[in-house]
């Protein structure tokens, strides 16, 4: 029964039993204090840059970054001069739309130029009816001065107004148009209307006539007496 007990305490003494620890000598020591002292030694925080010696992508790009502010002035006129160039494109074609439409006008109203004069003649009867019934007992210059209205509402859907002849007004080139003359003795009747043969039309906002009024106009001779 001793013999276990001898076995078991063997095996204690020989597993608390190593290799004693070796103490490095003082030459060791040095070489490694030499080494660490060293320039030529390694850096652990020089690390080399992947991106060295090829791969200059990065730097291009800041490159370009470097340059835009220096471009943007450029771009910023050129801008500038495209509005422009598109503000007289507009402004073009405005003005083309709107000579195109006054051209279409012209020939619609050309086409019915025909009915505008008759439609003037009609006018000017009627007017002369109203002048001609006034003061009578019946309705007829009531009527006559309807139909006359109602004409001048007609033309006036086209945009065509009365030059508004009358007798008595200066005789203006413009907008009358003088058949006959009437002499007369009095020198303030000179170059007056005498008498509306037929009433003169315009376009509306327009420089021209388009039917000018048929007037007979005094004309001064001290001869002559009415």
């Amino acid at each position: 029964m001793d013999e276990p007990e001898t076995l078991i305490d063997t095996a204690a003494s020989e597993d608390s039993s190593g290799p004693e620890p070796t103490e490095a000598s003082d030459a060791e020591v040095a070489v490694s204090a030499d080494d660490l002292a060293s320039p030529d030694a390694a850096d652990p925080t020089d690390v080399a840059d992947p991106t060295d010696g090829t791969d200059r992508t990065g730097e291009a790009e800041r490159a370009e970054d470097a340059d835009a502010p220096a471009d943007l002035p450029l771009i910023l006129a050129a801008l500038d001069r495209l509005n422009e160039r598109l503000r007289a494109s507009e402004e073009a074609n405005r003005k083309l739309q709107s000579r195109v439409e006054s051209l279409q006008d012209d020939q619609v109203r050309a086409l019915l130029k025909p009915v505008f004069e008759r439609l003037a003649s009609l006018h000017s009867q009627s007017r002369e009816m109203v002048s001609t019934h006034r003061g009578t007992a019946d309705d007829a210059a009531d009527d006559f001065d309807y139909f006359a209205t109602a004409i001048e509402g007609l033309l006036g859907l086209y945009d065509i107004v009365s030059v508004d002849a009358a007798v008595g007004a200066p005789l203006d080139a413009r907008v009358h148009f003088a058949v006959g003359s009437k002499p007369t003795d009095d020198v303030a009747l000179d170059g007056t209307i005498q008498r509306v043969q037929r009433q003169g039309f315009t376009y509306a906002g327009a420089g021209r006539t388009l039917l000018p009024a048929r007037v007979i106009a005094y004309r001064h001779n001290p001869l002559s007496a009415d």
